[in-house]
């Protein structure tokens, strides 16, 4: 089973975001961050009483001490809690209703009496993760995350040990995950290839990169990884462009991945001599990238999302005048300005509202994307599977390879 992925802090304030608008987010968002900011195990969280993390002044407690039977190995250990963690949980404190000192600190919702198991509370989290758009995320996410941080500071790994209850220290090595490259790599500029592919096998061998394209370093790595997000907007722009009707907001939170894996690379690489190699994955789409370069998007797709939205919110108008006038009159309501109102006149208003500015969105995508998709260097020979379309620089709205 792969290990539940560690997250960015930007992806944690993501999941903070989406989290805030849902129900019981006072409640859900101090779970998460007892998993993300002390390293607590979802049981340990679940187990949790009011006189575990209050003292008898009312304020959170400086350490939260989690006796046998609330750990997985039966072992006792002191958590720490940190200023801002307080803060978060002082917050949920002052809005949850405290029935005893020995009754759950965070109930679920059949009731405030009864708290979480480990499994209704690792699916509750779990869901958030998958809501606000993190693929790959668990219930133990938090944890590693935390323990990640902390060894990507230079924190030793006996105490990360020790704040992990640990026995072992393979135990804890297991867990840590150190930082990758920048997604564009040191240098803040890369050539970035997608792919798609059934078996890792299928992909370009990277000693053949290095040695035929004379590139001085690559690594492959899977589209749902460590740096999803920008791959994410890079797919985005590809499915904006393939249909413009497309709403991205919709495709971000509901996507389905049109790569497997990408490449990374600190060359420039063009597209008819890496198409010149063989092998038996689809390229999906390339692109000779900057840090620049994802900021424009990033500012892009944020306007076509703005302008969706706006649309979006205006579309139902017609027919909620229509069901308000039906309604209006079973009810016996005589007033004209209800029972008369002219639903046709706002349908005509709201066809086309927001289309041009769509439009001129979409235009501005389709530049940022023939100016940074890579090119032809030449007419390529002897080409790939991945190569016969893509060699000719098609139009996002093929298969595409692009």
């Amino acid at each position: 089973m792969a290990q539940a992925r560690t997250l960015s802090p930007a992806e944690m304030a993501q999941v903070l975001a989406y989290t805030d608008t849902r129900s019981h987010a006072a409640r859900n968002r101090a779970m998460l961050l007892l998993t993300h900011w002390a390293g607590l195990r979802v049981g340990e969280v679940a187990c949790l009483r009011w006189s575990d993390v209050m003292a008898a002044d009312g304020l959170v407690k400086d350490e939260i001490r989690l006796l046998p039977d609330m750990t997985k190995g039966r072992h006792a250990r002191t958590v720490f809690v940190s200023i801002r963690l307080r803060e978060e949980l002082q917050a949920y404190a002052a809005q949850a209703k405290c029935l005893g000192s020995e009754y759950p600190f965070f109930p679920s919702q059949k009731s405030i009496k009864q708290g979480f198991s480990a499994n209704s509370l690792s699916q509750t989290l779990t869901l958030l993760y998958t809501g606000s758009g993190i693929n790959g995320a668990s219930s133990h996410s938090g944890r590693r995350s935390f323990l990640t941080t902390l060894a990507n500071k230079g924190t030793a790994i006996h105490i990360l040990k020790t704040l992990a209850g640990h026995r072992n220290i393979a135990t804890t090595a297991a867990y840590l995950e150190f930082d990758m490259k920048p997604f564009l790599g040191p240098y803040g500029a890369a050539t970035i290839v997608l792919f798609t592919s059934q078996f890792d096998s299928e992909l370009p061998k990277l000693s053949d990169l290095k040695r035929l394209l004379h590139i001085p370093d690559g690594a492959f790595y899977r589209s749902t990884g460590h740096h999803s997000t920008e791959i994410t907007r890079l797919e985005e722009v590809l499915m904006i462009l393939r249909d413009p009707t497309v709403n991205s907001t919709r495709y971000t939170y509901r996507r389905k991945t049109l790569s497997t894996d990408y490449l990374a690379t600190v060359a420039d690489v063009n597209q008819s001599l890496f198409m010149t190699l063989k092998y038996s994955a689809q390229v999906v789409a390339g692109f000779n990238l900057t840090t620049k370069a994802m900021e424009e998007l990033t500012t892009l797709l944020e306007q076509h999302q703005f302008i969706w939205n706006l649309r979006e919110n205006c579309e139902p108008w017609p027919s909620t005048l229509q069901d308000q006038m039906q309604e209006a009159r079973s009810k016996g309501l005589t007033d004209t300005s209800i029972l008369e109102a002219d639903s046709e006149a706002v349908r005509r208003v709201t066809k086309d509202y927001g289309l041009a500015a769509i439009q001129t969105a979409v235009q501005a995508l389709a530049q940022w994307h023939d100016t940074y998709r890579w090119k032809d260097g030449h007419k390529a020979s002897g080409q790939g599977n991945g190569g016969d379309a893509a060699a000719q620089s098609p139009s996002p709205s093929e298969t595409e390879t692009v």
